[in-house]
């Protein structure tokens, strides 16, 4: 009797072990994989649902496109999506500015439009993506009688177009001889000479190894 009662306290105590051990100690499955998708919706503070496909944000809100399969290697290409790739906090940390917003000229347009005052709705400066002939653009600068010259300062191809006044009107960072990045001040005192200058250089560190 007494073996028999040592019996029944053995099987409650496993069944009560087995209670508990479901109801308290295990955890939900993961498949031994973190959480991805919690990681992927901050992406650097870019939410990855307005990433286009394949796209990759940097810690410093630069957005790297995929490139073409037909290109072949994996090197990331500066694309005509100007606004999503060059973005507001990529910029902001690039030229210190607070901007309110941007906007492309057109729809489908490769040109990115910074507005940075409440105060003065045109005020802004402006990136594009140009698809053009470099000699051409080059030649046409100089056909307007500006000065256009190469400034070492800048960590890739290049070229500054100034002036009449001396003042910078554009400056080209060279990808390949039919593509190229322009910087456009576009408002007067959108951005000064020396921050133009500066937003070149480090555009032109971010860009050097591009195409």
């Amino acid at each position: 009797m007494k073996n028999q009662y040592i019996m029944i306290l053995i099987v409650a105590l496993l069944v009560v072990g087995g209670i508990v051990y479901f109801a308290v100690g295990q955890k939900p499955a993961t498949n031994g994989l973190p959480n991805v998708a919690s990681n992927q919706e901050k992406n650097q503070g870019i939410e990855s649902a307005t990433l286009p496909n394949g796209a990759v944000a940097d810690k410093d809100g630069f957005v790297r496109m995929p490139g073409e399969p037909s290109r072949g290697g994996n090197t990331y290409y500066v694309t005509g999506d100007v606004c999503e790739q060059f973005t507001i906090k990529y910029i902001e940390g690039l030229t210190g500015k607070n901007i309110l917003r941007t906007s492309s000229v057109t729809p489908g347009s490769s040109v990115c439009q910074y507005f940075i005052s409440e105060q003065n709705k045109n005020m802004m400066f402006q990136i594009d993506v140009g698809f053009l002939n470099v000699a051409d653009q080059k030649a046409g600068q100089e056909f307007l009688g500006r000065k256009v010259e190469r400034d070492s300062q800048i960590p890739m191809d290049n070229f500054v177009v100034y002036q009449e006044n001396g003042l910078i009107n554009k400056i080209y960072l060279v990808l390949g001889t039919e593509k190229f990045v322009g910087i456009d001040r576009s408002a007067a005192d959108a951005l000064t000479e020396t921050e133009i200058m500066d937003l070149a250089i480090k555009l032109g560190n971010k860009l050097k190894d591009f195409k």
